[in-house]
């Protein structure tokens, strides 16, 4: 993938203890990827973490909004 010839996208990947090199190709990344959005967006909710962003000169708050159901 020409993504890996990025020298920062590399490193950032490295860094998240993924290797790069040793991926199997775009669909098996992308699907990681959804698999891991999908597992930390639910600890975000319902931890009720918020973050802040930026858009421009002024900051964004965000909150995680928790689930609507219970998923027990």
């Amino acid at each position: 993938m020409r993504i890996y010839g990025i020298r920062e996208v590399k490193e950032k990947l490295e860094a998240a203890g993924l290797d790069p090199d040793a991926s199997a190709g775009p669909a098996e990344f992308t699907s990681f990827v959804n698999r891991e959005a999908a597992r930390w967006s639910k600890v975000i909710k319902e931890a009720g973490i918020a973050w802040i962003s930026h858009r421009g000169d002024a900051p964004v708050l965000h909150r995680a909004r928790p689930p609507t159901r219970s998923y027990g």
